[in-house]
């Protein structure tokens, strides 16, 4: 429904009224899956149960569930490879993201530099086993001709194609540019 601007709107817009389609297959509620994502890789980064509830605040009988089903999810879809990399690079990730915070809080208590240093090559090893893992290796294109081959093809191809003409200012222009270049 449009409005005019100086009719005023009678009914507030509800949330229905603004999410066309929920963006899960199932209502699911964000927060409940945001929470289950955290205790899932705190879990992945070695947390007990009891020590993942303290820092979330929860109960530690949520905090099993919560992985029972996320586990369950799992096992649930055949995972490819391609998963089980994006779940390794996440992990790499996060573990990434631990040091930094260890760096700074080590920089804030004023750590000895050993330390600092030591942290800082274990984020470097990390940052190189991504770097190796996820960045696609760059190839060169394959020469299928050599040059001259692809020249007498090129000629060929505009003879064909625009006719013989064509090249008949060819031979000046090359004697001009090759002229410059002197």
């Amino acid at each position: 429904m449009i409005y005019e601007m100086d009719e005023p709107i009678e009914e507030p817009i509800t949330e229905t009224e603004v999410v066309e389609r929920p963006l899960y297959l199932k209502n699911l509620d964000i927060k409940r899956e945001a929470r289950r994502e955290y205790v899932y890789f705190s879990w992945l980064r070695g947390h007990t149960i009891a020590e993942i509830a303290e820092l979330i605040d929860i109960n530690p009988s949520t905090v099993y569930e919560d992985l029972k089903k996320i586990r369950a999810q799992l096992n649930a879809q055949p995972r490819s490879m391609q998963q089980i990399r994006d779940e390794a690079l996440i992990s790499l990730r996060l573990t990434h993201a631990d040091i930094q915070k260890t760096i700074q809080e080590a920089k804030n208590n004023d750590a000895s530099y050993t330390q600092i240093k030591g942290l800082y090559s274990e984020l470097t090893s990390i940052d190189k086993t991504i770097l190796q893992r996820y960045t696609p290796t760059a190839s060169a294109p394959e020469v299928t001709a050599k040059a001259n081959d692809q020249v007498k093809a090129m000629v060929d191809y505009m003879t064909e194609t625009y006719g013989p003409e064509s090249l008949s200012g060819f031979q000046e222009w090359w004697g001009k540019r090759m002229a410059g270049r002197e």
